[in-house]
């Protein structure tokens, strides 16, 4: 299972969109922290879950 902060990857992108328009800004690189659950790190990530911050 890929775990991604979708809220960043589609702000991000209607960001650049607005600041390449307005202000001829060049192109972003910004890393969105995509990561991999596996049986190794879901204890580490299940109170995150159970608070809904993941």
């Amino acid at each position: 299972m890929i775990d991604q902060q979708q809220y960043l990857q589609g702000y991000f992108g209607v960001l650049q969109v607005c600041l390449s328009k307005e202000y001829k800004f060049g192109g972003l690189n910004i890393n969105t922290a995509a990561g991999f659950v596996n049986k190794g790190n879901l204890d580490a990530l299940v109170p995150l879950i159970k608070a809904q911050e993941r």
